[in-house]
């Protein structure tokens, strides 16, 4: 459940959306149309100086903001950190194109727009969005619990996707989520019967915890239609799963690296030459320590 709770999503608040004549979100995005091009140009058309002093503060009115849910970015525009060798160790190949492209205009648009929130802490963040300052918040799943006392209603949606020709909307889980660990100095006799326990409860917790927490604590509690049912089913079977980040902080961080969109590096080629022996490194170590293990 807990790998469930912390997916990447985005709400949206409805009334915002009424007011500003925003296109109808849900047929967006299953008309696979809910782009990047698309979020950043409908969040810049949403800003106001609500109490006119003359500043935009968490009390106006934002299209979107720039929070550290940035991680993925990576893997909702189908670029992914590592990849298989054909010997089968593992290489990073965290800059294509595409991550540059996408770091580049989101870092530029950030800083362009009055459109645009920064964030303080989530509390303050999921405060601005229940009280209709926001109309998107990208955010985790695990958020709708804040939002069940909302007074005006919301939607859940998922990230953007590169452009229309990327096939599906693509999501991962922050790095909070559970995982089991076995000790190197178990008795190989025992391994067998370990993998067949942890299967067994793995394979009950998915027909028993996991339907009831979709269906009935998020479906049926705090989402507030069905088309909010039907973007749920889109965003959790499009997790993606990458080693180089369920194992990023023992490969230098990769992962973090769109950090950099939100607390201003701009130059994202010049930050990753400077980290590219330090991650070729911790990769090769992954891979010995792999090896041992197989071998």
């Amino acid at each position: 459940m807990r790998l469930l709770e912390y997916t990447y999503c985005m709400y949206f608040n409805k009334a915002i959306a009424e007011s500003w004549n925003i296109p109808e979100m849900y047929p967006l995005v299953l008309d696979g149309k809910w782009v990047l091009d698309k979020y950043m140009g409908i969040a810049s058309g949403v800003s106001s100086d609500l109490d006119g002093d003359g500043k935009y503060t968490v009390t106006d009115l934002f299209g979107t903001m720039n929070n550290h849910y940035c991680d993925v970015r990576f893997f909702c525009y189908d670029s992914p950190l590592s990849r298989q060798t054909e010997d089968g160790s593992l290489e990073q190949c965290v800059m294509a194109d595409k991550f540059v492209d996408v770091y580049t205009r989101l870092h530029e648009y950030y800083r362009s727009s009055d459109a645009i929130y920064t964030h303080v802490d989530n509390t303050t963040s999921i405060k601005a969005f229940k009280e209709d300052h926001l109309l998107f918040y990208p955010y985790l799943i695990v958020g709708a619990e804040n939002f069940r006392d909302m007074e005006n209603d919301y939607g859940i949606i998922p990230y953007p996707k590169y452009d229309e020709k990327q096939e599906r909307y693509m999501t991962l889980a922050h790095d909070n989520y559970s995982l089991m660990c076995v000790p190197l100095d178990v008795p190989e006799d025992n391994l067998e019967m370990i993998g067949a326990v942890t299967e067994a409860f793995a394979a009950e917790s998915y027909r028993t915890i996991t339907p009831t927490y979709l269906e009935v604590v998020l479906k049926n509690k705090f989402l507030r239609d069905s088309y909010s049912s039907a973007m749920l089913d889109i965003i959790t079977s499009g997790m993606k799963f990458d080693p180089a980040g369920i194992y990023s902080n023992s490969l230098g961080d990769p992962l973090h690296l769109f950090r950099g969109v939100w607390d201003g590096k701009i130059d994202i080629v010049s930050t990753y030459t400077k980290k590219e022996k330090t991650f070729n490194k911790y990769f090769d170590k992954f891979n010995e320590k792999y090896s041992e293990l197989a071998g």
